[in-house]
């Protein structure tokens, strides 16, 4: 392994992040990830207005921002997207195995899947509808892996162990 010159640690990008799951919860993620699917027009896809908000309500103020960051955001989506697909690919029935670089990139991409969803079933519309359980229970379930993957990065962090505010060792 290499690591940060003259620390003897490994390096970020070095530290494997090994996230344990049944067979059903993987079989279960990536069936919600499929259904996801792309972002569209922020004109047309609700995903797309929460996952590309705009930076003013000053129309011209909001089009100058989006053109300069939207292709660039994009981007990082679909690239985050890609590295959760080949950490989902080379996983075995019941864990996931990644570096830290790559489980940095699978939060965002649950993160942002999570946030599409949510969006298109109108979650965070004024007045939203009641919804049904199934509904419901995709979206806590990608909350549930985000949270999954952020503790097992934790885990791997240098003062992982330190006591930080009203945190309680564990």
């Amino acid at each position: 392994m290499s690591g940060h010159v003259g620390s003897g640690e490994p390096s970020p990008s070095d530290t494997e992040v090994t996230l344990k799951l049944g067979r059903a919860q993987l079989s279960a993620l990536r069936s919600v990830l499929g259904q996801v699917g792309e972002i569209g027009s922020v004109e047309e896809d609700a995903a797309a207005r929460r996952l590309l908000p705009p930076a003013s309500t000053e129309r011209t103020v909001a089009d100058e921002f989006a053109e300069m960051t939207e292709r660039e955001l994009r981007s990082r989506h679909v690239a985050d997207e890609l590295t959760l697909d080949a950490v989902l690919e080379r996983g075995s029935d019941d864990q996931l195995t990644m570096t830290s670089e790559e489980a940095d990139a699978c939060v965002r991409a649950v993160g942002a899947a999570r946030i599409a969803l949510a969006a298109r079933l109108g979650m965070y519309d004024d007045g939203a509808k009641r919804f049904g359980f199934r509904q419901r229970a995709a979206v806590d379930f990608l909350g549930y892996i985000q949270d999954q993957l952020v503790t097992a990065l934790m885990a791997h962090m240098p003062d992982a162990g330190n006591n930080h505010g009203n945190m309680e060792k564990g």
